[in-house]
This record gives C-alpha cells, sequence and structure tokens, in this order.
C-alpha cells in the first residue's frame, strides 16, 4: 500500500474542488442561458420599477457623449398623449434638430480648442478669452433653444396634462431641498 506524502493529499484535494467548481459553474451557466432564453433573469427582475422610458424619436440620434437632443422632454414621461400631441412634439423636436446640432458643434469645438490652448506652449489669455466665450455663446444658444423647446411642447398639452407635471415636480422638489419648487409656489 502506498501512503501519499502531504503535498500529494493537497494537490488531489486541489484537483477535487477545481472538479466541484467546474461543474458548478458550467450548471449555473446552463441555468443562466435558459433563464435568458425565457426573457428573465433568475430573479424575476425586469428593469427598474414604472414605465420605460420614452424612446428616441425615430430619425434622431445621440450628437455627442453626454447629449440627449432628439429625445422628447423628460416630464413627459407617464403622460398619456394623443396621437396628435406625438405628432406635434416630434415635429417640434424634427424642427430644433438642425439648430441643436449646429450650437452643440460650435460648443464643442470651442471647448476642446481651450483645452487644447490650455497645454500647448503658445497660451495666450486673450485667445482662451475669446475661445470661453464662444463655448459660453453657444451653450447659452443650447440653453435657448432647449427652453424654447419646452415651451412649445409645454403649449400642446392639456389643463390636466399640465396639471400632472406640476404635482410631479412638486413631489420631486419635496424630496429634494436644493431644487426650487414648480413656478408660482414657494417652500
Amino acid at each position: 500500500m502506498s501512503v501519499m506524502l502531504p503535498r500529494a493529499r493537497i494537490w488531489v484535494l486541489a484537483g477535487c474542488l477545481l472538479g466541484f467548481c467546474l461543474h458548478f459553474a458550467v450548471a449555473a451557466a446552463a441555468e443562466d442561458a435558459q433563464s435568458r432564453r425565457d426573457g428573465q433573469c433568475e430573479t424575476g427582475f425586469r428593469g427598474p420599477p414604472g414605465p420605460s422610458p420614452p424612446p428616441m424619436v425615430p430619425g434622431f440620434g445621440k450628437f455627442g457623449p453626454d447629449s440627449d437632443e432628439g429625445r422628447p422632454p423628460p416630464y413627459l414621461m407617464d403622460l398619456a398623449l394623443t396621437e396628435g400631441q406625438q405628432d406635434k412634439v416630434f415635429a417640434i423636436l424634427h424642427a430644433a434638430a438642425p439648430l441643436l446640432r449646429e450650437q452643440a458643434k460650435a460648443e464643442r469645438k470651442a471647448r476642446d480648442a481651450l483645452r487644447e490652448l490650455t497645454q500647448s506652449a503658445q497660451y495666450d489669455d486673450g485667445h482662451a478669452t475669446l475661445l470661453a466665450q464662444a463655448q459660453a455663446k453657444a451653450e447659452s444658444q443650447l440653453w435657448l433653444i432647449r427652453a424654447r423647446v419646452d415651451h412649445d411642447v409645454y403649449l400642446l398639452l392639456t389643463t390636466e396634462q399640465r396639471a400632472q407635471i406640476t404635482d410631479r415636480q412638486r413631489e420631486w422638489a419635496s424630496h429634494r431641498p436644493d431644487v426650487p419648487p414648480p413656478p408660482g409656489e414657494t417652500h
């Protein structure tokens, strides 16, 4: 009868442990693949509670890495818009898209040029000021276009839909003391 050395026993135990781990990993992967085919994960999670976010408006995409241009305003989420309202929102967003894109490109161009200037040997305060002003002007134009779009969309809403938005803003502001209340109200 052969006697296993302690080191050999360790290797045998490690091999057994590895075999068990592989067995359970394969079983878990098979179960995960089955649950994915069923359309839900093991716990039944199907995303955050509540309605899904509004889809991208057809024909529009993101214009930049941190841009959400082309999407309906977030305050429209959960509102039951009529088909006519949806068409008008699309038309408003469609009309604003070229202006938003133009200003976003101008803002990004000025920001990138300012960043390059700060890292170059030819830094000049006068040129940096011009670039900062160009970036600020483009950004302010973006805000004005967005404000006009929001206003035009708001005008399409019924009195009940506007009340829903105000109620939602009030509730949200009650949870965030740093957020101002809806227009016409005080804390």
